[in-house]
């Protein structure tokens, strides 16, 4: 992996042409990294996947040297992606769009609140907020998951290890045993939505169909579903 960098503005980021500027896409992938030089890992933080939890909640309490990779003196470069341990967690991305709109409803979106209407209902936050008229994602918390560990110049993988929002207490353990470390997965950053209103009730067909066409390769490469 080349690492060029670049003047990084996130608020002017166009994920739908990395293809043509690829030293953005690690831009990107640095923003919302961790890494940790003693335990030698680096962690691609996917918004709304429980990285919360892992970086607050264990990261920055145990290993004195875990820093976000932005904030790094030197760039995140060749040698410590081919030398350190890379992982990342990924969640259903109709499950994923759910919390993404209990968690931006309550204060986070990226765009300016007085030009929404005041009670912002589920089905106009996925047809006219999450995305701009020319369909990017308008917040980096939903981009595709998959441009966050895959290279859009030669589709290889940057990670060693991809986890599981479903299954996160399994894929947390695999990390634990990776870097060296035994704690508990505390649960932090919790949102508002009731967890006994499964998120396919959220969905009309019209939602449903928006959301897969905006995550077809992230369902493709993962493995996801509706039910």
């Amino acid at each position: 992996m080349k690492y060029v960098k670049t003047a990084w503005d996130r608020t002017k980021w166009p994920p739908q042409k990395w293809i043509e500027h690829p030293d953005w896409q690690m831009e990107f992938i640095r923003a919302i990294s961790t890494i940790s030089v003693e335990k030698k890992f680096i962690f691609i933080h996917t918004g709304r996947t429980g990285g919360n939890a892992m970086h607050r909640g264990v990261f920055e309490k145990v290993i004195p040297d875990v820093v976000n990779s932005v904030n790094l003196e030197k760039p995140v470069n060749d040698v410590k992606w081919k030398d350190f341990f890379k992982f990342t967690f990924v969640r259903n991305p109709w499950d994923k769009m759910v919390s993404a709109y209990y968690l931006k409803k309550y204060g986070a979106w990226h765009v300016p609140l007085e030009s929404l209407p005041p009670d912002v209902d589920f089905e106009y936050f996925i047809k006219n907020v999450a995305w701009d008229k020319e369909g990017t994602p308008r917040n980096y918390h939903w981009i595709e998951q998959q441009l966050a560990i895959k290279s859009v110049v030669d589709g290889s993988i940057w990670v060693d290890f991809i986890g599981k929002f479903e299954n996160i207490e399994n894929g947390w353990k695999t990390v634990c045993e990776k870097i060296g470390i035994n704690e508990k997965l505390p649960h932090t950053n919790e949102n508002r939505r009731k967890l006994s209103k499964p998120y396919q009730e959220y969905y009309n067909d019209e939602t449903r169909a928006i959301v897969e066409e905006k995550f077809k390769r992230d369902i493709e490469m993962f493995g996801y579903s509706f039910n």
